[in-house]
């Protein structure tokens, strides 16, 4: 996933309407959570690490995806089918931006090279909202090797160390190392193409509208070290989704991650520590102060 102004197209006129006035998400998709979550109260979840989905077939994704889900019967009430409104425009066969590609090589033919950036998000369902860094392009093709790049600790973007469920507040946790990041990038500011690190990043939601949650606020007066850009003053609609479009500059496209919402793709921390607290509700609130239906904070360490 890139910078958001870089990366995502928007859709034509006739999808973005059919999103913001689309119905509810998939009714099966119901999580265990509130009054539901039953005996359930506390829970750790796995992080899977990126994967290279360049063209698998659609059945296969979106399977790799259930798989997931399906680690953490309890989590779910009732069954699970990937929603339409997310994932009907994933095309088969198609190439995905990579890694490699988007932290180095930039849209072209290399653009798809390494794991596959949005397997980040899509191969962990319960990470209802992630955060993505503005990791674009800041490395010197002219200074990377593939050595570099083979490297398990070559810093990519920020990754989560864990996801904690608490299912019976309706609130989850997503842990980043932030300053280790920085602290490796620091480490190889020589092959940076720039030398100032972006504090920014994007809200990925699109795992929280597969489970029914449209609507997305950042409290930021529930949040610590963190501003919202644009400063809405209302609820935001979750229109994310995944589709192929040509930011890749590939042949045919990739698949990928639209449209912008400016309301989430323009945060920023501070300083660090910092904490972003982040309410989802399943119908339009009234107005933010409404208790929302699941709660995610962001830790960034």
């Amino acid at each position: 996933m890139l910078i958001p102004l870089r990366k995502y197209l928007y859709v034509c006129t006739a999808i973005l309407v059919s999103a913001l006035f689309s119905p509810p998400a998939n009714a099966e998709n119901e999580l265990s959570v509130g009054s539901k979550a039953g005996s359930l109260t506390s829970i750790d979840l796995d992080i899977n690490n990126p994967q290279d989905l360049s063209f698998k077939s659609k059945s296969e994704i979106l399977a790799l995806r259930s798989a997931m889900v399906a680690k953490y019967p309890q989590l779910l009430s009732g069954t699970y089918q990937p929603d339409d409104e997310v994932f009907s425009r994933l095309e088969s066969d198609k190439p995905w931006w990579g890694l490699s590609g988007e932290a180095v090589w930039g849209p072209g033919k290399r653009s798809i090279e390494g794991s596959s950036e949005e397997s980040r998000f899509l191969l962990n369902p319960f990470m209802l909202v992630a955060a993505n860094p503005y990791s674009y392009n800041i490395w010197d093709p002219q200074k990377i090797t593939d050595n570099d790049l083979s490297r398990a600790d070559f810093p990519y973007t920020w990754l989560p160390q864990v996801v904690h469920w608490s299912a019976d507040k309706s609130s989850a946790e997503v842990d980043y190392r932030v300053s280790a990041y920085n602290e490796q990038l620091y480490a190889w500011r020589e092959k940076l193409r720039v030398q100032k690190i972006m504090p920014k990043f994007a809200l990925v939601a699109y795992n929280a509208r597969d489970f029914g949650y449209q609507w997305i606020w950042l409290a930021t007066d529930r949040s610590s070290n963190i501003e919202c850009l644009q400063k809405p003053s209302h609820a935001t609609r979750i229109t994310q989704m995944i589709h192929c479009g040509g930011t890749c500059g590939y042949p045919g496209g990739c698949n990928n991650m639209s449209p912008s919402i400016p309301d989430i793709d323009e945060i920023a921390y501070t300083q660090l520590p910092a904490k972003a607290c982040i309410y989802l509700w399943k119908e339009k609130p009234a107005d933010v102060t409404q208790t929302p239906d699941m709660t995610v904070i962001l830790s960034l360490n």
